[in-house]
């Protein structure tokens, strides 16, 4: 189960806030699941455009940075999911000490298995 990656952590989660358009039948849907961040100590959701995300990476970062202030360094795991933006600031976020994943087509492919999508 993929919730056990972010047991006890403090989940700060950034993604697109465009919901993903279903390609076959044009309905909108969410991808991810209650359950995906059930075993987290806490979830925060910063939304950014999944698109184009370049153009205010510097503010994302900036949001991110902030966001973490929060917390202890080894209790927070980011979890990206933007495009190609959140590959380079989850390199950038793992450079500075934080752990950070971009899951990226995780939860399209998931869906996919599942015939969801």
């Amino acid at each position: 189960n993929i919730a056990k990656i972010f047991k006890n952590k403090n989940t700060i989660h950034v993604s697109g806030y465009e919901p993903f358009v279903n390609p076959t039948t044009g309905e909108k849907q969410n991808l991810i699941s209650k359950e995906y961040f059930s075993l987290s100590k806490s979830v925060h959701w910063f939304p950014c455009p999944k698109n184009n995300s370049f153009d205010i990476y510097d503010e994302i970062l900036k949001e991110c940075l902030n966001l973490a202030k929060r917390y202890s360094k080894d209790s927070i795991l980011f979890h990206l999911s933007f495009g190609p933006a959140a590959s380079a600031l989850s390199m950038e976020l793992c450079s500075k000490g934080y752990q950070s994943i971009d899951a990226g087509q995780y939860h399209l492919l998931e869906n996919l298995q599942k015939g969801i999508v």
